[in-house]
């Protein structure tokens, strides 16, 4: 293993370095690197590492290391999250949000039939027996993590609907509920707890020390106070801010 001391003073020298280019500039080849500090390739691979767990540089195929844009994505989580566009994937609000800003959004869909968790079951109002659609998503800004969204739905109600396949939902699951004659009412019930991270998401954000997390819970209500939604996301505190107004 690289010596701890060695690559941890490289990785601070970088990450001074770094804090004086521009996003999207060229760091120095790792052949530089090597000479620059009579290192071995495995201790200047370890000191970029670290800088990529968090979040400053990013690598590309061939083509060496880059400053990543550190700006923090803004969500407004109080825009309304119906949906009218089919020419452009995802469409939904915090997707155009993210474009509103000048970035690009990007996200990873899988959907799964679960039992469940037992509090959003009760939510959900699911009977012994039935289960729920969880479409959990996975979202990227200009490539980098984001943050996670899994939201369930009572598969009795969903069933045969475009919410329980893979993929994105054009125009939107709103209007799939909307189509069955459950439109619920913006915004919905948001609940949000800060917390530190397990081992696992820290694993999975590549987060720094002292990263904070938002658990987002919410519950989307028809004008009638059935909840059809529940949505959980994850999101590390140093690459996101939450406004609602």
């Amino acid at each position: 293993m690289a010596a701890p001391a060695l690559y941890q003073d490289i990785a601070d020298e970088l990450r001074e370095q770094v804090g004086r280019l521009h996003p999207g500039q060229r760091l120095p080849a790792e052949a530089e690197l090597r000479k620059a500090h009579g290192a071995s390739r495995f201790t200047i691979r370890s000191a970029l590492q670290e800088l990529e767990r968090e979040g400053l540089i990013f690598s590309a195929q061939g083509r060496g290391w880059f400053v990543r844009d550190q700006r923090p994505v803004i969500w407004h989580a109080s825009a309304p999250e119906t949906n009218i566009r089919t020419d452009i994937s995802p469409a939904d609000a915090w997707s155009r949000g993210i474009r509103a800003q000048g970035r690009e959004p990007k996200e990873e869909i899988v959907v799964e039939t679960v039992a469940g968790l037992p509090w959003i079951r009760e939510l959900l109002r699911l009977e012994p027996g039935e289960h729920m659609v969880v479409r959990r998503r996975r979202r990227y800004v200009d490539g980098m993590f984001s943050h996670t969204d899994d939201t369930a739905w009572a598969e009795p109600v969903v069933r045969g609907t475009a919410i329980a396949l893979p993929g994105d939902v054009l125009p939107g699951t709103y209007a799939v509920m909307k189509a069955l004659g459950m439109p619920w009412v913006d915004p919905p019930e948001t609940t949000i707890h800060a917390r530190p991270p397990t081992r696992r998401e820290a694993d999975l954000f590549g987060l720094g020390h002292g990263v904070a997390m938002y658990e987002v819970h919410r519950v989307r209500r028809t004008a009638e106070g059935r909840p059809v939604a529940v949505s959980v996301k994850i999101m590390p505190g140093d690459r996101n801010v939450i406004i609602f107004k």
